[in-house]
């Protein structure tokens, strides 16, 4: 059905205007299907400088925004507009509120985009606020995000939390009637910078009626590479979508080895007739060449890819254990440096218009499309 992202960074890029946050967004919600993305730290006071044509791969989408307060907070929703139509909206400083039809679903649906103060007090005002919007909407209910609050101490590393502040938690949750799906993934969802703590911060609470439409709904942390938080995903069905496209990447034009393959393919091919036919011809067998070469290639870097990640695992989970020593820390680093190299040259196809940057700018549909959703209000 949807992502829940934490995308706070810690160090020199923050936000979602890290230089690789929003090609990272983007690998996810191609690789998983996803129709529904939250964001929470956007860390942007001006909600136009979003890169969320970049987040989503394009223009076709809808969305609503709150602004960062300076450096701190900011929230984003954005989903798939032919599977979701938003009637509703409601937004605070702490959350975001939408409400309306999905495809298929009979019953209203209620999203929460939520990212909860650190003081105790605000977040007991933010609980309560969202119980209030239970009052004025019917149907399913999904609430995401970033809670700022363990359930327990167990959902910490180091075993400790205020009690009070977890049981305000923990009576909201029972008051609103939510639950929760058993995550795969990770324990903890945001790691501190040192590895010194973590903490399972981010979560999907979910209405009943959403657990009897979907009881085998998963809910799995995803690798954390480009923030302190784990990305969330909830899915509630695998869809088929087909088979995949041709695309060819920008990175592979630095591979010494395409001159070559193409230079013999083209070579290879003896065609006799007209100029526009033989041209044709040799251009649609170049083209199973390269499709064959793409594939071999792509294969290898997924591989590169593949193993790079499970180092980052290996060290994060470590660090639900114990703090990271230097040489850990350092293999860590290397790991995601080598990850944003491959990742930045896979989520570079040339068919979607990236060779001259058109395809990642926020044009005018973008803006439109935000006003038509940021106005409507939740009654």
């Amino acid at each position: 059905m949807g992502v829940e992202l934490g995308v706070i960074l810690t160090g020199e890029e923050q936000g979602l205007g890290g230089s690789h946050k929003a090609e990272w967004i983007n690998s996810i919600k191609r690789n998983k299907n996803i129709q529904f993305i939250s964001a929470q730290e956007t860390q942007l006071v001006d909600v136009e400088n979003i890169p969320v044509a970049r987040i989503w791969g394009g223009n076709d989408f809808e969305m609503v925004a709150v602004e960062s307060s300076g450096r701190s907070g900011g929230l984003l929703c954005c989903w798939d507009h032919t599977i979701l139509r938003i009637d509703k909206v409601h937004k605070s400083p702490n959350l975001i509120a939408l409400s309306g039809t999905w495809k298929g679903i009979e019953d209203r649906v209620n999203i929460v985009n939520v990212y909860a103060p650190q003081d105790d007090s605000e977040k007991k005002e933010l609980w309560d606020e969202i119980l209030t919007l239970k009052d004025q909407a019917d149907g399913i209910w999904v609430i995401m995000g970033d809670f700022n609050e363990i359930r327990d101490k167990t959902e910490r590393s180091t075993n400790n939390g205020s009690k009070t502040s977890m049981d305000e938690f923990n009576k909201f949750i029972v008051a609103f009637d939510l639950h929760e799906f058993q995550m795969g993934g990770s324990k903890y969802t945001w790691m501190k910078d040192d590895g010194s703590i973590s903490s399972k911060l981010d979560r999907f609470l979910v209405c009943k009626e959403f657990i009897s439409r979907w009881p085998t709904a998963s809910v799995t942390t995803l690798n954390r590479l480009w923030s302190d938080h784990n990305p969330v995903t909830l899915i509630c069905n695998n869809l088929d979508y087909g088979p995949s496209p041709f695309r060819f990447y920008n990175s592979w034009l630095k591979d010494d080895e395409l001159e070559k393959v193409v230079s013999n393919a083209w070579k290879k091919e003896m065609v006799t007739g007209t100029p526009d036919f033989v041209l044709a011809k040799k251009l649609k067998s170049l083209k199973e060449v390269l499709r064959t070469w793409c594939k071999n290639k792509k294969e290898e870097e997924r591989k590169e890819q593949t193993q790079l990640q499970l180092q980052v695992q290996e060290m994060d989970e470590k660090a639900d254990l114990a703090p990271l020593t230097d040489t850990e820390k350092f293999i860590r680093s290397k790991a995601r440096k080598e990850l944003y190299r491959l990742e930045w040259g896979l989520g570079h196809p040339l068919a979607s218009g990236n060779k001259v940057g058109l395809a990642w700018s926020l044009s005018c549909t973008y803006s439109q499309k935000y006003m038509q959703v940021k106005g409507k209000k939740m009654q």
